[in-house]
């Protein structure tokens, strides 16, 4: 791994404008029935609430995932520093068009356990496409799926000494 970390950040996607045309939609849909669906009601709400949130929180630039000689860091996993050494194999999937690296570890339970139970529970439903419960969403990042597996891949291997999978 070169010895300058690599930082990957979230791409700054228009979900303002998706939140404001589907408020615009669901006013629409008000006029034109004269009522409102419960349904609707509850997605109003939920686009409201997504509206104030991302006001208040605003665009982040730390970077989602950074790539160390220890390891890699993705703070959406919430299991801490994967260390290179850990990574058995590393296999790119793609699931209903979002794209996946999922990380075979030796110890899978010791990062498992660093997890909420919430994202352990999600975590179950990648496991029915064939992916282990660590995999990295590369949907919405900077570095396409592709060259972020090439990397993980290389400094897999560089750090260990040893070749690592990469399906």
């Amino acid at each position: 791994m070169s010895p300058t970390p690599t930082e990957i950040r979230a791409r700054h996607t228009n979900k303002l404008r998706v939140a404001l045309v589907s408020a615009a939609a669901l006013g629409a849909l008000y006029l034109f029935l004269g009522y409102m669906p419960v349904p609707g009601w509850i997605a109003g709400i939920g686009i409201a609430i997504a509206l104030v949130y991302r006001t208040i929180k605003g665009d982040s630039d730390q970077p989602v995932i950074i790539l160390d000689e220890q390891g890699i860091f993705d703070r959406r996993l919430k299991v801490g520093v994967i260390r290179w050494d850990d990574i058995r194999r590393a296999v790119p999937y793609t699931v209903q068009g979002v794209e996946y690296i999922s990380l075979d570890l030796h110890d899978m339970k010791t990062y498992e356990a660093h997890r909420p139970l919430w994202l352990r529970v999600l975590s179950k439903g990648q496991r029915l496409f064939g992916m282990s419960s660590i995999s990295i969403m590369a949907n919405g990042l900077d570095m396409d799926r592709d060259t972020l597996a090439h990397k993980i891949y290389e400094a897999c291997g560089v750090a260990s000494g040893r070749v690592v999978g990469l399906e």
